[in-house]
């Protein structure tokens, strides 16, 4: 039976929750958002109420896959950037020739915003991974170094699934850098990372 639906103010990208309370965030493709061969592009985030009536936006160009609303009402996401150029130089593995024009490879980043869209945290893969040594899988495409795919958050920071790494990491929030990370090929390109209740990570 259906108890409720919402027509979204553009095409749906890869997310949508329904919040506390009944309002519902929705991840969705913008016109200038950016796109990647490989999917989960966006470049708005917004929350519609119980009616319908949207009552929050958030334009990012470089968002995509995943966004969480947090209990001290912030918003987090993840996004896209290009890799600086001597950033890009370290990173090994994937199809050879594959970068975007130009030899340009991006990454990704979390950013955390408030309801007026100002950025009071974030974070930079290219930053803070050590490229030379977590590589890109044998099959995936060098135009991108990570294809982050999920952010779920805890009370101390943010467990972060890379597709193209066969890869998670936790990164701690108040250092700004990553604590533990596990890479596993046969992990085939993990999503939907998660803590459960006894402290295990699904994925």
């Amino acid at each position: 039976k259906v108890v409720q639906e919402w027509q979204l103010h553009s095409p749906n990208s890869t997310l949508v929750q329904l919040l506390p309370g009944g309002h519902l965030l929705s991840t969705e493709l913008g016109e200038d958002g950016r796109s990647l061969r490989g999917g989960g592009n966006g470049g708005i985030i917004r929350e519609y109420d119980w009616d319908g009536e949207l009552v929050w936006e958030h334009l990012d160009p470089g968002q995509h896959h995943d966004a969480r609303r947090l209990p001290n009402g912030n918003t987090l996401y993840l996004g896209w950037e290009k890799m600086p150029r001597d950033a890009a130089r370290r990173v090994v593995g994937g199809v050879a020739g594959s970068e975007d024009e130009g030899g340009a490879i991006h990454s990704d980043y979390l950013r955390e915003v408030t309801p007026a869209g100002v950025t009071v945290w974030e974070w930079h893969a290219h930053d803070d991974m050590d490229l030379e040594t977590l590589p890109i899988a044998p099959l995936s495409l060098r135009n991108e170094y990570g294809h982050a795919n999920t952010c779920f958050p805890t009370d101390d920071g943010v467990l972060v699934s890379f597709r193209r790494l066969n890869a998670i990491a936790f990164i701690d929030r108040a250092s700004g850098r990553i604590r533990w990370h596990k890479h596993d090929a046969s992990w085939g390109g993990p999503h939907d990372c998660q803590y459960l209740d006894n402290g295990n990570i699904l994925l």
